[in-house]
């Protein structure tokens, strides 16, 4: 249902589900989860198309970040997404914190438009797009400053960091700003600032990794 954007519909089953399930001393599934997950979509859902025609507007910055992620994920108009993340970012920039994930979802939205990838960014001109790729690379280098940050002061987290950074590295999202067949599309100089990039967060995962085998202080 969440695939097919019908979200009422699944929002309609789910509660059917969560009412004849939940009863059941065995009942295995966490169908109130999913219960609140259908509502929030359905809500998004709703919400988007009043916010883009201007009938509507978020209710605050983090409602517009859910825009954003909702315009990414299931709608895969990654500029749009990209639209709505910068300037939920612009208006609470404590929503850029590391824990929360918005502003690495804003850079993945940035680096696949900026690749030309999204429902909404296939007809955007290359300086448009390379725009987008720089944005996306200086969301990402402040990612990798506050992990830095993070590993610093919350060392107890230490293999949280690790495996975060080699997500990082695996995330399809980012591979045309990351993967040798999507750097080599790019001009010399720009190419050699992701490279440079993936290599201060490899080391940067080398040492959360060091640090994960040592014992806490």
């Amino acid at each position: 249902m969440q695939k097919q954007k019908r979200y009422a519909e699944g929002l309609v089953e789910y509660r059917e589900g969560h009412r004849l399930g939940k009863p059941k001393p065995d009942w295995p599934i966490r169908s109130d989860f999913w219960v609140r997950h259908y509502e929030h979509q359905e809500r998004i859902a709703r919400l988007l198309p009043r916010v883009e025609s201007g009938e509507a507007q978020p209710a605050n910055p983090a409602e517009r970040a859910e825009l954003g992620f909702f315009c990414l994920e299931q709608e895969k108009r990654t500029l749009a997404a990209v639209r709505f993340y910068e300037q939920a970012l612009a208006e609470q920039p404590g929503l850029a914190a590391a824990v929360n994930l918005h502003r690495y979802n804003a850079a993945c939205a940035a680096a696949l438009a900026g690749c030309g990838q999204g429902q909404d960014a296939q007809q955007l001109s290359p300086e448009q797009r390379a725009r987008l790729r720089e944005q996306a690379l200086t969301w990402m280098r402040s990612e990798r400053e506050a992990t830095r940050a993070s590993l610093a002061k919350r060392p107890y987290r230490r293999t949280d960091v690790e495996q975060f950074l080699q997500h990082w590295q695996q995330d399809a999202d980012l591979a045309g700003v990351r993967d040798a067949a999507g750097l080599d599309q790019l001009d010399e100089k720009e190419s050699q600032q992701w490279h440079t990039f993936w290599k201060e967060v490899r080391d940067l995962q080398r040492q959360a990794k060091a640090k994960a085998s040592a014992p806490l202080p």
